[in-house]
């Protein structure tokens, strides 16, 4: 089972296109995060901790919903 919370892609990549950031190390620097945090949370290598979370909404002015998923409560149930 996966823990923690699902990053909404196609929004982050929304976002970054409207702010006119064309990679991640672009993101990391308007965020305020390493960048190789930055690559390894979205390439999937790591999870979005605290601080990532917490300076990502705070830089770009967006609410939790906004830009992630509980994954708990979006994936369907799995037939026994």
């Amino acid at each position: 089972m996966t823990r923690g919370f699902a990053i909404k892609m196609g929004r982050v990549k929304r976002e970054m296109k409207k702010r006119g950031l064309a990679d991640y190390a672009a993101m990391a620097r308007d965020i305020g995060v390493n960048k190789s945090t930055t690559w390894r949370v979205m390439n999937g290598h790591a999870r979005p901790g605290p601080d990532f979370v917490n300076a990502l909404l705070d830089a770009w002015g967006l609410e939790f919903h906004d830009l992630f998923d509980d994954p708990r409560k979006t994936r369907p149930k799995r037939a026994a």
